[in-house]
């Protein structure tokens, strides 16, 4: 038995030393046949991760151009993408100091670090890395755009417009809406500091940028009604109908506003039906309704929004249908309509009175700009509904 291993030993180990050395053979063959980029990309791939592992860093060595560059900007990426912002920063920090690198891949670098600066919630470093890039050949345009956004969400608005008119010159923005909307920001915040010249010419430059916009009408009337034009101001709230007539309800709050000053309910009356008659919605008949009855009587009131609510049933029609009926019933027949209207009531509760187009997102307000998806103009009114 111990003579049998004895002549089994040098045997094994003869085989492992031939195995061995047709392994090393292959492995250094395989890297003379491949190129300087491909084993600089693996064996600084490799470096970097044995290095992570040992210390939890980014290596400090020095990078090199080609796909060892372009290898480190993917891993960065990958690394704010899993939201490890830290160590993207530190690999593109390091990359863009590296005197290898090509001018494609050193402006690809420097972007890459803006974006990490961007997610880390650092806007003012962001901000910085980009300006630098505004004249770049290839990532101008990206950076230009990426400053739009930090600058809407700093409410700097006359650098959002320099960033909106580039944008627009190289065919990015097909229209002016956005442009249009920065000048209101800036009027609405001129008019809170009472500067009404100001605040005019905001909306003057926001009407030559999109004549379209809705928006400019609504805080031009604010701006006249502050100033007691109410006339004037109805003219400019009119103008809503032809611009966009689906934000046609939000022109009837300050309608009333200035009909509170002008009284004459008649005329009052006139419009709102000649508004209704054009646009057949529920928060117009709803004004309709409360004028008649002040006018006319409860009677005329309910016969109105009975024909109105035959035509276009709504739940919100059935509701103030519900309320006015409150008002002519009775007895048993008014406990019946109050059990009706709190149901009702209840189910209204649940419907959000704006929703964005866009992303779904809802709220009780108008908001201008999403706060979900930040597209402009997409937040509509549900009270229609």
């Amino acid at each position: 038995m111990f003579e049998l291993l004895a002549l089994l030993l040098p045997v094994a180990a003869a085989s492992g030393w031939f195995a061995a050395t047709r392994n090393s053979r292959r492995v250094h063959e395989s890297y003379v046949s491949g190129s300087p980029s491909t084993k600089t990309s693996k064996f600084r791939g490799l470096n970097y991760r044995l290095s992570e592992e040992s210390t939890g860093k980014p290596e400090n060595s020095t990078y090199l151009g080609g796909e060892a560059a372009e290898s480190q900007i993917a891993l960065g990426n990958l690394f704010r993408r899993n939201g490890e912002v830290e160590r993207a920063i530190n690999i593109h920090q390091d990359l863009i100091t590296e005197s290898s690198l090509s001018e494609e891949q050193h402006g690809q670098a420097l972007f890459e670090l803006g974006m990490d600066y961007l997610r880390a919630g650092l806007f003012d470093r962001a901000e910085q890395i980009f300006a630098e890039l505004l004249d770049d050949s290839l990532y101008g345009e990206s950076a230009t755009q990426q400053l739009l956004q930090i600058y809407q969400h700093e409410k700097e608005w006359h650098k959002a417009i320099k960033c909106t008119k580039k944008l627009k010159q190289i065919g990015k923005i097909k229209r002016g809406e956005s442009i249009a909307h920065f000048y209101c920001e800036l009027a609405e915040n001129a008019l809170k500091a009472n500067l009404l010249e100001s605040a005019k010419q905001y909306v003057n430059e926001a009407e030559i940028a999109d004549q379209y916009c809705v928006r400019t009408s609504l805080v031009l009337a604010d701006i006249q009604i502050y100033q007691g034009l109410y006339q004037e101001a109805l003219d400019s709230l009119q103008r809503v109908e032809d611009q966009n007539p689906e934000y046609i309800l939000e022109i009837i709050a300050p309608m009333m506003e200035c009909y509170k000053y002008l009284g004459n309910i008649s005329e009052q009356i006139d419009r709102f039906s000649r508004l209704y008659h054009c646009h057949p919605i529920l928060g117009i008949s709803e004004v309709l309704v409360g004028l008649l009855r002040e006018r006319d009587g409860l009677d005329a009131a309910v016969s109105f929004f009975s024909d109105q609510a035959k035509r276009d049933p709504t739940l919100r029609g059935l509701h103030n249908l519900i309320n006015l009926r409150l008002d002519q019933t009775q007895g048993s027949g008014k406990k019946l309509l109050q059990e009706l209207g709190s149901i009702s009531s209840a189910l209204l509760k649940e419907k959000p009175a704006y929703s964005c187009t866009q992303c779904g997102f809802s709220g009780a307000q108008l908001h201008w700009r999403c706060p979900s998806c930040h597209h402009w103009e997409t937040i509509k009114s549900k009270k229609c509904e």
